[in-house]
């Protein structure tokens, strides 16, 4: 099935890109409601065309959400909505959010955190004095099984990590491991100088010319200086293109990326994507070991 010939299935739909797949090139289509989340296409998409083919199916009216196994999930400027197979298991906007049958004010949540329970596991809000389940699941005790290590439940967790790390981002609040450490202070970091970039291109002309909107991040992974750069595409006065900049340590020198091409309302709405700060750090750790090697390093 063609991913076309999937977005005109009967819905609600959610395209969603299956994060257990290398590079994550596969876009999953789920016929999504009160029922649970059922597959109904997967579509291999080459690594280059991530970003454009995002952007055809919001133009198509459809959101773009995460899945890993059963659990799938969207955070964007429309709001969060959970899965797993069975139920809707989670929804609310930046107003309010339902959890575990409970409607809470979104600003009451201080932090997201992975949970471990034996055999019951899974991601968890903080609201004050109260813990409230987001997605979960109940396996059997692995108390018996010998093979069983650190590693194997790190496996198993893989998938509350994402849902996790990306409903953090969205609250703009804390993600922490099963062990109580927060993860996700870069990606919080990052998450906001690109909304404060988006910010920022919301006054700036929407076509011709301007000055260059630069945002600083700092230094990443032991790179040098991060930055990000807004600026029109000078073969086409309509279209902009955010870059991405990352100098050597000593800043004699730079590498440079582009991140994305669009109209200045696409850039800014990328900026604010809870998938935009992990996309950065992946750029980030290639450009500076490609600069390693560079004289004025």
């Amino acid at each position: 099935m063609t991913l076309d010939e999937a977005l005109a299935q009967p819905g609600p739909l959610l395209p969603a890109w299956d994060y257990r797949s290398r590079d994550q090139t596969k876009l999953c289509v789920y016929r999504v409601g009160a029922e649970g989340a059922k597959k109904i296409a997967t579509i291999d998409v080459a690594p280059d065309q991530r970003e454009e083919t995002n952007e055809l199916v919001r133009q198509k009216g459809f959101r773009v959400g995460g899945s890993y196994y059963d659990y799938v999930w969207v955070a964007d400027d429309q709001g969060y909505t959970a899965w797993d197979e069975k139920a809707q298991r989670a929804d609310g906007d930046r107003d309010e959010l339902r959890l575990s049958g409970e409607a809470i004010k979104t600003g009451e949540v201080t932090k997201i955190e992975i949970f471990v329970d034996g055999g019951h596991r899974g991601v968890l809000a903080v609201c004050g004095s109260r813990r409230l389940i987001v997605l979960d699941e109940h396996l059997g005790t692995q108390e018996f099984d010998l093979t069983y290590d650190p590693l194997s439940l790190a496996d198993e967790l893989r998938w509350a990590g994402y849902s996790a790390g990306e409903l953090a981002l969205w609250l703009g609040v804390q993600q922490s491991d099963e062990d109580g450490r927060v993860e996700n202070e870069t990606l919080l970091h990052i998450h906001a100088a690109a909304g404060t970039l988006a910010e920022r291109i919301a006054s700036l002309p929407q076509q011709g010319e301007f000055e260059h909107a630069f945002q600083e991040i700092g230094s990443l992974d032991a790179s040098g200086d991060v930055s990000l750069r807004f600026a029109p595409n000078p073969l086409e006065g309509h279209l902009r293109f955010l870059e991405l900049r990352v100098k050597t340590p000593s800043g004699k020198s730079y590498k440079g990326r582009w991140l994305k091409q669009g109209t200045s309302a696409q850039i800014a709405a990328f900026l604010r994507q809870v998938r935009t700060p992990a996309t950065i750090v992946v750029n980030v750790r290639a450009m500076a070991n490609k600069l390693v090697g560079d004289e004025y390093a």
